[in-house]
Protein backbone atom coordinates (compact mmCIF):
# COMPACT_ATOMS: atom_id res chain seq x y z
CA UNK A 1 0.00 0.00 0.00
CA UNK A 2 1.35 3.41 -0.94
CA UNK A 3 1.20 5.76 2.00
CA UNK A 4 3.52 8.51 0.81
CA UNK A 5 3.38 10.52 -2.41
CA UNK A 6 5.92 12.91 -3.89
CA UNK A 7 4.17 16.09 -4.96
CA UNK A 8 6.91 18.34 -6.17
CA UNK A 9 10.53 19.27 -5.80
CA UNK A 10 11.25 22.97 -5.68
CA UNK A 11 14.80 24.22 -6.12
CA UNK A 12 15.31 27.33 -4.06
CA UNK A 13 18.11 29.84 -4.19
CA UNK A 14 21.02 29.40 -1.80
CA UNK A 15 21.46 32.27 0.63
CA UNK A 16 24.33 31.17 2.83
CA UNK A 17 25.75 34.68 3.08
CA UNK A 18 22.84 35.87 5.21
CA UNK A 19 22.32 32.83 7.42
CA UNK A 20 24.00 32.08 10.75
CA UNK A 21 23.84 28.35 10.02
CA UNK A 22 25.52 28.21 6.61
CA UNK A 23 27.82 25.32 7.54
CA UNK A 24 24.82 23.13 8.30
CA UNK A 25 23.10 24.24 5.10
CA UNK A 26 26.06 22.88 3.10
CA UNK A 27 25.55 19.51 4.79
CA UNK A 28 21.82 19.45 4.09
CA UNK A 29 21.38 20.24 0.41
CA UNK A 30 18.07 18.38 0.00
CA UNK A 31 15.35 18.06 2.64
CA UNK A 32 12.29 15.83 2.26
CA UNK A 33 9.22 17.23 4.02
CA UNK A 34 6.01 15.34 4.78
CA UNK A 35 2.53 16.85 5.21
CA UNK A 36 -0.95 15.51 5.74
CA UNK A 37 -2.89 15.54 2.50
CA UNK A 38 -6.31 16.49 3.84
CA UNK A 39 -6.04 18.72 6.89
CA UNK A 40 -7.24 22.18 5.85
CA UNK A 41 -6.31 24.92 6.40
CA UNK A 42 -2.94 23.51 7.45
CA UNK A 43 -2.32 21.28 4.43
CA UNK A 44 -4.56 20.20 1.58
CA UNK A 45 -4.64 19.56 -2.16
CA UNK A 46 -6.19 22.49 -4.02
CA UNK A 47 -8.49 22.41 -7.05
CA UNK A 48 -5.46 22.27 -9.35
CA UNK A 49 -4.04 19.23 -7.59
CA UNK A 50 -1.29 21.19 -5.85
CA UNK A 51 -0.39 21.17 -2.18
CA UNK A 52 -1.44 24.28 -0.27
CA UNK A 53 -2.08 25.39 3.29
CA UNK A 54 -0.42 27.09 6.23
CA UNK A 55 2.03 24.26 6.94
CA UNK A 56 3.05 24.06 3.28
CA UNK A 57 3.58 27.80 2.83
CA UNK A 58 5.55 27.83 6.07
CA UNK A 59 7.74 25.02 4.74
CA UNK A 60 8.44 26.94 1.53
CA UNK A 61 9.54 29.96 3.57
CA UNK A 62 11.75 27.83 5.82
CA UNK A 63 13.39 26.12 2.86
CA UNK A 64 14.12 29.49 1.30
CA UNK A 65 15.78 30.74 4.49
CA UNK A 66 17.77 27.51 4.91
CA UNK A 67 18.96 27.65 1.31
CA UNK A 68 18.13 24.04 0.50
CA UNK A 69 16.25 22.11 -2.14
CA UNK A 70 13.02 20.75 -0.66
CA UNK A 71 10.90 17.84 -1.83
CA UNK A 72 7.30 17.78 -0.65
CA UNK A 73 5.37 14.61 0.14
CA UNK A 74 1.92 13.81 1.45
CA UNK A 75 1.78 11.22 4.21
CA UNK A 76 -1.21 9.65 5.91
CA UNK A 77 -1.58 10.46 9.60
CA UNK A 78 -1.01 6.86 10.74
CA UNK A 79 2.00 6.36 8.47
CA UNK A 80 3.72 9.65 9.30
CA UNK A 81 5.85 8.39 12.25
CA UNK A 82 7.34 5.51 10.26
CA UNK A 83 7.83 7.74 7.22
CA UNK A 84 10.08 9.93 9.39
CA UNK A 85 11.90 7.40 11.55
CA UNK A 86 11.90 4.31 9.35
CA UNK A 87 11.95 0.86 10.93
CA UNK A 88 15.17 -0.46 12.42
CA UNK A 89 16.28 -4.02 13.07
CA UNK A 90 17.02 -3.99 16.81
CA UNK A 91 19.67 -6.71 16.50
CA UNK A 92 21.75 -4.91 13.85
CA UNK A 93 20.51 -1.32 14.22
CA UNK A 94 20.18 -1.22 10.44
CA UNK A 95 17.05 -0.12 8.63
CA UNK A 96 14.47 -2.69 7.61
CA UNK A 97 12.57 0.22 6.08
CA UNK A 98 14.38 3.42 5.22
CA UNK A 99 12.93 6.79 6.33
CA UNK A 100 11.04 8.45 3.50
CA UNK A 101 11.00 12.01 4.80
CA UNK A 102 13.41 14.06 6.91
CA UNK A 103 10.88 16.45 8.40
CA UNK A 104 7.20 16.32 9.36
CA UNK A 105 5.28 19.58 9.30
CA UNK A 106 1.81 18.33 10.12
CA UNK A 107 0.58 20.38 13.07
CA UNK A 108 1.91 17.83 15.55
CA UNK A 109 1.38 18.84 19.16
CA UNK A 110 4.56 18.57 21.21
CA UNK A 111 4.01 15.97 23.94
CA UNK A 112 6.36 14.12 26.27
CA UNK A 113 5.40 10.82 24.69
CA UNK A 114 6.15 12.04 21.18
CA UNK A 115 9.50 13.41 22.33
CA UNK A 116 10.55 9.79 22.88
CA UNK A 117 10.32 9.21 19.13
CA UNK A 118 11.06 12.60 17.54
CA UNK A 119 13.02 15.76 18.16
CA UNK A 120 10.89 18.90 17.91
CA UNK A 121 11.55 22.45 16.86
CA UNK A 122 10.43 25.26 19.08
CA UNK A 123 6.64 25.68 18.75
CA UNK A 124 5.68 27.24 15.44
CA UNK A 125 2.12 27.98 16.46
CA UNK A 126 -0.34 27.88 19.36
CA UNK A 127 -4.03 27.59 18.57
CA UNK A 128 -6.22 29.94 20.60
CA UNK A 129 -9.44 28.71 22.21
CA UNK A 130 -12.54 29.89 20.35
CA UNK A 131 -15.77 30.78 22.17
CA UNK A 132 -18.85 29.44 20.37
CA UNK A 133 -22.39 30.44 21.29
CA UNK A 134 -25.79 30.31 19.64
CA UNK A 135 -26.53 33.43 17.59
CA UNK A 136 -29.67 34.37 19.52
CA UNK A 137 -28.18 33.76 22.97
CA UNK A 138 -27.23 37.35 23.73
CA UNK A 139 -24.12 36.08 25.52
CA UNK A 140 -21.04 38.29 25.36
CA UNK A 141 -17.89 36.85 26.90
CA UNK A 142 -15.22 39.47 27.55
CA UNK A 143 -13.27 37.57 30.18
CA UNK A 144 -13.22 34.36 32.19
CA UNK A 145 -15.36 35.88 34.96
CA UNK A 146 -18.25 36.16 32.49
CA UNK A 147 -18.51 32.36 32.42
CA UNK A 148 -19.59 32.14 36.08
CA UNK A 149 -22.65 29.90 36.38
CA UNK A 150 -22.69 29.09 32.65
CA UNK A 151 -22.81 25.61 31.16
CA UNK A 152 -19.52 25.49 29.26
CA UNK A 153 -18.61 22.51 27.08
CA UNK A 154 -15.14 21.21 26.19
CA UNK A 155 -13.67 18.05 24.69
CA UNK A 156 -12.29 15.66 27.30
CA UNK A 157 -8.50 15.87 27.81
CA UNK A 158 -8.16 18.77 25.37
CA UNK A 159 -6.13 21.96 25.82
CA UNK A 160 -9.48 23.72 26.15
CA UNK A 161 -10.43 21.48 29.06
CA UNK A 162 -7.17 22.34 30.84
CA UNK A 163 -7.77 26.04 30.18
CA UNK A 164 -11.37 25.94 31.42
CA UNK A 165 -10.44 24.03 34.57
CA UNK A 166 -7.87 26.68 35.44
CA UNK A 167 -9.68 29.86 34.43
CA UNK A 168 -13.43 29.06 34.39
CA UNK A 169 -13.62 27.88 37.99
CA UNK A 170 -17.13 29.20 38.55
CA UNK A 171 -18.55 27.73 35.34
CA UNK A 172 -20.58 24.53 35.15
CA UNK A 173 -18.08 22.57 33.06
CA UNK A 174 -19.40 19.80 30.80
CA UNK A 175 -17.08 17.41 28.97
CA UNK A 176 -17.68 15.66 25.65
CA UNK A 177 -16.00 12.72 23.98
CA UNK A 178 -15.12 14.46 20.73
CA UNK A 179 -15.50 17.67 18.77
CA UNK A 180 -18.64 16.57 16.93
CA UNK A 181 -20.38 15.85 20.24
CA UNK A 182 -19.37 19.28 21.53
CA UNK A 183 -20.72 21.00 18.41
CA UNK A 184 -24.00 19.11 18.73
CA UNK A 185 -24.29 20.14 22.37
CA UNK A 186 -24.10 23.87 21.70
CA UNK A 187 -26.27 23.49 18.61
CA UNK A 188 -28.96 21.65 20.61
CA UNK A 189 -28.79 24.05 23.58
CA UNK A 190 -27.40 21.43 25.97
CA UNK A 191 -24.71 23.96 26.86
CA UNK A 192 -24.57 27.74 26.63
CA UNK A 193 -21.04 28.00 25.35
CA UNK A 194 -18.49 25.71 23.71
CA UNK A 195 -14.75 26.20 23.94
CA UNK A 196 -12.79 24.57 21.11
CA UNK A 197 -9.64 25.14 19.10
CA UNK A 198 -10.03 28.23 16.97
CA UNK A 199 -9.27 26.53 13.65
CA UNK A 200 -12.18 24.13 14.14
CA UNK A 201 -14.50 26.72 15.66
CA UNK A 202 -14.13 29.46 13.07
CA UNK A 203 -14.39 26.94 10.24
CA UNK A 204 -17.53 25.29 11.64
CA UNK A 205 -19.58 28.48 12.02
CA UNK A 206 -18.99 29.21 8.33
CA UNK A 207 -20.67 25.93 7.31
CA UNK A 208 -24.37 25.07 6.99
CA UNK A 209 -24.05 22.71 9.96
CA UNK A 210 -22.70 25.51 12.14
CA UNK A 211 -25.10 28.19 10.94
CA UNK A 212 -26.83 28.10 14.34
CA UNK A 213 -23.84 29.54 16.08
CA UNK A 214 -21.19 32.21 16.01
CA UNK A 215 -17.83 32.87 17.55
CA UNK A 216 -17.61 35.35 20.41
CA UNK A 217 -13.88 35.93 20.26
CA UNK A 218 -11.21 33.65 21.67
CA UNK A 219 -8.75 33.21 24.51
CA UNK A 220 -5.06 33.00 23.69
CA UNK A 221 -3.36 29.71 24.47
CA UNK A 222 -1.20 29.60 27.59
CA UNK A 223 2.20 27.88 27.19
CA UNK A 224 1.88 26.09 30.53
CA UNK A 225 -1.35 24.45 29.35
CA UNK A 226 -0.87 24.25 25.58
CA UNK A 227 2.53 22.95 24.41
CA UNK A 228 2.00 24.17 20.85
CA UNK A 229 2.74 22.47 17.55
CA UNK A 230 6.29 21.60 16.56
CA UNK A 231 8.18 20.51 13.46
CA UNK A 232 9.44 16.95 13.92
CA UNK A 233 12.80 15.51 12.84
CA UNK A 234 14.79 12.42 13.80
CA UNK A 235 16.70 12.67 17.08
CA UNK A 236 20.06 12.29 15.37
CA UNK A 237 19.47 15.15 12.92
CA UNK A 238 20.55 17.91 15.28
CA UNK A 239 22.04 20.08 12.51
CA UNK A 240 18.77 20.04 10.61
CA UNK A 241 16.84 20.93 13.75
CA UNK A 242 19.15 23.88 14.40
CA UNK A 243 18.62 25.05 10.82
CA UNK A 244 14.84 24.87 11.19
CA UNK A 245 14.84 26.76 14.49
CA UNK A 246 17.09 29.47 13.05
CA UNK A 247 14.88 29.78 9.98
CA UNK A 248 11.76 30.04 12.16
CA UNK A 249 13.37 32.93 14.00
CA UNK A 250 14.16 34.65 10.71
CA UNK A 251 10.68 34.36 9.18
CA UNK A 252 9.05 35.57 12.38
CA UNK A 253 11.44 38.50 12.54
CA UNK A 254 11.07 39.70 8.95
CA UNK A 255 7.26 39.50 8.75
CA UNK A 256 7.09 36.42 6.49
CA UNK A 257 5.37 34.33 9.15
CA UNK A 258 2.62 36.89 9.73
CA UNK A 259 2.04 37.27 6.00
CA UNK A 260 1.50 33.50 5.71
CA UNK A 261 -0.65 33.37 8.84
CA UNK A 262 -3.03 36.02 7.49
CA UNK A 263 -3.65 33.95 4.35
CA UNK A 264 -5.25 31.18 6.38
CA UNK A 265 -6.35 32.46 9.81
CA UNK A 266 -8.29 35.41 11.16
CA UNK A 267 -6.68 35.03 14.58
CA UNK A 268 -3.13 35.17 15.90
CA UNK A 269 -1.15 31.99 16.58
CA UNK A 270 1.07 33.16 19.42
CA UNK A 271 0.72 32.23 23.07
CA UNK A 272 -0.49 34.43 25.90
Amino acid sequence: MTFIRLLSATVLSFTFLFLPFSASAKTWKTVRIGFEENFPPFSFIDSKGKLDGFDFKLAEALCSKMGVTCQYYTVTYDAAPVALTGIRDSSTNSYKREPQVDVLINSMTITERRKQFFAFSKPYYYLPHAILIRKESGIDIKGSKDTAGMKVGVVTDSDEMAYAQKYFREADLKTFYDLDSLKDAVKNREIEMALMDAASGYEWVDTDAGNCCKTNGHFRAMPDLSPGAGIAVRHEDTELLDMINAALTLIKGDGTYEKIRKQFFRFTLDAG
